[in-house]
């Protein structure tokens, strides 16, 4: 049996009642799940009773104490460095796993290239919020996108693992987490760390998997980044990350000059169309000493058109 460590983020969650709501059930979940051997909650300076609810009503769940808030890598990354285990799986607050989630994750790391092996998100009616999906350039910008092979039928699951990006529905080697550095701080407060980690993951040789019959319920309605920032905000600040993804990871020269001629068409033409895009452009271009000091601490062993291969073909 592989023991793996489950850690919950948190932000304000008994203000937004995510805790109250969720947390017996994940609590309950893991106490079925016989691979979970201990859960661990990183508060991330909230500002209501999130700490004072858990130390009081789950004694059980170790409680990692952030003061003040930090952003969402610097909150995961201070939960892989509590976990007393290898394999570490990591949740938000407003997501309760199957309790068998972890019995078809763990087989992945027979592998030992396997980085991370990804759940399939779901809605709580049954319908799926995230499928298999891969990672192209197109138009100059990383775009995630269906593969032609679609998402694999359950009989093929246990044999067909495909690339898939989903940072907390992860079960992740901390090892090799740590090895990358964790997610990188350069993208707090939140987006885009799930997809530039696992892009460097690629980068290093390693694999990231998908399996579809580990299900994880995501109340998507309860998020607590969609409840604390506005949708024009969270809109900027995604574009802008997906900005610093591609500054920071794309390589191949070819492909940098196709992005960087991209680039100069948006910034010419958004006035006329898309304005909000200098706000996200000017947000990516202020840390920019931030994206240099991450840049130079990447370490890469595969080309980028390599990775884009391995990331379409089938394990």
């Amino acid at each position: 049996m592989t023991p793996c460590s489950l850690v919950i983020t948190n932000y304000n969650g008994v203000a937004n009642g995510n805790l109250p709501r969720f947390l017996p059930r994940i609590v309950e979940a893991a106490a079925q799940c016989p691979h979970t051997d201990e859960i661990i909650l990183v508060d991330d300076g909230s500002s209501d009773e999130s700490c004072g609810f858990v130390q009081t009503l789950f004694p059980q769940v170790r409680l990692v104490d952030l003061k003040p808030n930090r952003g969402f890598p610097t909150a995961a990354n201070a939960g892989f460095a509590a976990a007393r285990h290898r394999f570490v799986a990591l949740l938000s607050n407003d997501m309760v796993p199957k309790p068998d989630w972890l019995t078809f994750l763990t087989p992945h790391f027979e592998d030992p290239e396997v980085f991370a092996a990804s759940a399939q998100l779901r809605h709580e009616d049954g319908r799926p919020q995230s499928l298999r999906r891969v990672v192209v350039m197109k138009r100059g910008r990383f775009k995630r996108v269906a593969p032609p092979g679609g998402e694999p039928a359950p009989e093929q699951a246990a044999t067909r693992r495909y690339y898939h990006a989903g940072d907390a529905w992860s079960l992740y080697d901390r090892e090799k987490f740590e090895a990358l550095g964790g997610f990188d701080q350069l993208f707090t407060p939140f987006f885009s760390e799930d997809e530039d980690l696992f892009y460097r993951a690629w980068k290093r040789g390693w694999k990231v998997t998908y399996e579809p019959r580990a299900q994880v319920v995501h109340h998507h309605e309860c998020s607590t980044i969609f409840r604390a920032v506005n949708e024009a905000e969270r809109e900027r600040i995604y574009r802008a990350h997906q900005l610093l993804h591609t500054w920071k990871n794309l390589d191949d020269p070819a492909l940098r000059a196709q992005h960087r001629l991209s680039l100069l068409v948006r910034l010419l033409t958004a006035w006329i169309y898309d304005r909000e895009f200098y706000a996200a452009w000017h947000t990516a271009h202020g840390k920019r000493e931030a994206l240099r000091k991450s840049r130079a601490a990447r370490a890469a062993n595969l080309s980028d058109r390599e990775v884009f291969r391995r990331m379409s073909a089938a394990a």
